[in-house]
């Protein structure tokens, strides 16, 4: 049986590091992809419009579609900049699909769970990106599912 850590806050920290880095990438190809500034200023607006956004949704304040696209608009609105939201959140979502990021040991402790019980993985996560992630990772022999 695998070590498993004890520090649920170290496992927290990993995870937003991890997420960090992988939307920091998606982000850092859209920007280029679309001509658009990227310095630390435009990278810690972005964070805190998308911040506000994921709330609204997690609040119900606004759909899961309406995600999408709300947080480039907004961006785009505070750095009067003309850009279709939609076409870039499109972009922004297929770079971000790509990354496949594991937190240390993850692999390790889902075997061991797979071998005495049923897994699958729960996500509050925009749908097409996360099953794109969950097909390119090592997990799909581990979990039943996806939902």
């Amino acid at each position: 049986m695998p070590e498993y850590p004890e520090d649920m806050n170290g496992l927290a920290r990993q995870r937003t590091e991890l997420a960090r880095q992988r939307n920091l990438l998606a982000l850092e190809r859209t920007f280029e992809e679309y001509g658009l500034p990227m310095n630390r200023e435009t990278v810690l607006l972005y964070r805190s419009i998308n911040k506000r956004a994921w709330e609204e949704f997690e609040k119900g304040l606004i759909t899961q579609e309406a995600l999408r696209s709300t947080r480039f608009e907004r961006l785009f609105e505070r750095l009067r900049l003309t850009r279709d939201p939609e076409e870039v959140s499109t972009f922004y979502l297929a770079r971000l699909a790509e990354g496949a990021f594991l937190i240390e040991k993850a692999l390790q402790v889902l075997k061991a769970a797979a071998s005495v019980c049923v897994c699958c993985i729960i996500t509050n996560g925009i749908a097409d990106v996360q099953h794109k992630r969950f097909a390119a990772s090592p997990l799909p022999p581990y979990l039943r599912g996806l939902v």
